[in-house]
């Protein structure tokens, strides 16, 4: 099902059992396909949208839909990203994969109750600074949109959640690992997460995240599809496959990605979730990724279930 970008709504939904509201908020900016900047719960307005001339093509049964959103936060208003972590359940990720994270400058986890007012401000906010900032609807206010993303996810097939498109000046990143430090120059860096979902018969998903750079110039490949070996003009990669971060929700629940505190010079999370304006200054992110709807059921479709939990043990 297709999500109209353009329409505004509010919904209230319960999530483990207590009722919170995440106020959508999304204005068009610049010409079709521009970016937007929003806040959850954002999803389809029907008693707006025209009806389409043609038929809509209907989700595959293994799919699911994912929607994100990017927030950025200025240092003056840093102290509203710092009171989100009391809203995020982190435990959903074992202790191991948590001191990574934050070994590398990371931090994640999955909301419960509100938004802080703080952040919900910093929404409205973007969206008022979008419909008059020529830079902002330009996307040119800094190498990080505040954008509003629609995804159908395949069971186990790649997307690419970006957060950091390309950027213009090479980086140093310096990674941890059993307690090493090792560093490394990318180029024309673009930072992002290998997206994958899992959807069960139960109408929940897992989702796994791995944090990505693409770099370099691109050059011609052959990659593997279903229906063989294809040319493709893609850039190196490099992944990050001991910090992917598995977690099943449910329809509505929301996975919170940003840095850990202030980042340190070079690490991981400040290359992730830290982003330099067009007035020079810097700006912390927020990455939020919601469950919007699946489609498998072990009733109607256990064939289904039997199939995704194949990719899942993949």
């Amino acid at each position: 099902m297709l999500t109209d970008t353009r329409s505004l709504i509010c919904t209230r939904q319960p999530t483990n059992g207590t009722c919170w509201q995440w106020i959508v908020c999304c204005a068009l900016v610049g010409l079709w396909g521009g970016s937007l900047v929003g806040c959850a719960q954002w999803s389809k307005d029907t008693t707006t949208e025209a009806k389409p001339l043609l038929a809509q093509p209907k989700m595959s049964p293994d799919s699911v839909v994912v929607e994100s959103i990017i927030i950025r936060f200025p240092n003056e208003q840093s102290e509203a990203l710092d009171n989100l972590w009391s809203t995020v359940d982190e435990s959903v990720f074992d202790v191991e994969l948590r001191r990574k994270l934050a070994e590398n400058g990371m931090r994640g986890g999955v909301l419960i109750g509100e938004l802080p007012l703080g952040v919900r401000a910093r929404m409205e906010q973007l969206t008022n600074i979008a419909r008059n900032d020529p830079l902002e609807q330009a996307n040119l206010a800094a190498d990080v949109k505040s954008t509003t993303n629609r995804m159908q996810c395949r069971a186990g097939r790649r997307k690419e959640v970006h957060v950091r498109r390309e950027v213009s000046q090479p980086i140093v990143v310096l990674t941890s690992e059993e307690g090493r430090v090792e560093g490394a120059n990318y180029d024309q860096p673009a930072l992002l997460f290998d997206l994958r979902s899992i959807p069960h018969g139960d109408g929940q998903a897992t989702l796994r995240l791995t944090p990505e750079i693409q770099h370099g110039e691109e050059r011609k490949a052959f990659v593997r599809s279903d229906f063989g070996l294809r040319p493709e003009m893609s850039r190196a990669r490099k992944t990050w496959e001991d910090l992917t971060m598995s977690v099943k929700l449910r329809p509505g629940q929301i996975i919170a990605l940003s840095c850990n505190g202030e980042p340190r010079s070079s690490n991981l999370g400040k290359a992730f979730f830290v982003t330099r304006t067009a007035e020079q200054t810097d700006e912390r992110v927020l990455l939020l990724i919601k469950l919007a709807e699946t489609q498998l059921d072990e009733l109607f479709a256990p064939e289904g279930v039997a199939a995704a939990q194949v990719v899942a043990e993949r």
